[in-house]
């Protein structure tokens, strides 16, 4: 059956990713999907998210607002990405995001295909967390 999720009802997940505010709508909890997880991120100024991958799920996600930078791969390929972008990340790919901006917080927009909750992703952190 089709579910309606409004953001105001999504309670913010702060430790999922340390310093972003992760607010996901769509998972087995809130709607009973099976093959679906989707969220929204709001990347406060000057964040930084650790390095890491999902050897589970494919990943991807679409800038709304703010500019991030992006890195990819074992060498950290940086890549500037502003709104109306998406990134596609395979299973198992290194990947981070980082909000240059001093003053202006980044939003986007992320899925994870084929697992029914982040923790099905098998998110693997492979630095520590940069905010405390």
């Amino acid at each position: 059956m089709a579910t309606i999720i409004k953001q105001e009802e999504i309670i913010p997940d702060l430790e999922y990713e340390k310093g972003l505010d992760i607010r996901i709508g769509i998972n087995d909890a809130s709607c009973g999907s099976s093959e679906l997880t989707m969220g929204y991120t709001i990347v406060p100024p000057g964040v930084r998210n650790p390095a890491h991958f999902h050897p589970n799920a494919e990943a991807g996600f679409f800038i709304l607002s703010g500019e991030l930078k992006v890195y990819i791969g074992e060498n950290r390929t940086m890549t500037t990405v502003k709104p109306g972008t998406f990134v596609f990340v395979p299973k198992g790919e290194i990947h981070g995001l980082e909000n240059p901006s001093k003053t202006e917080a980044a939003t986007l927009v992320f899925a994870y295909g084929n697992v029914p909750n982040k923790e099905a992703s098998g998110t693997t952190f492979i630095e520590k967390p940069w905010v405390k």
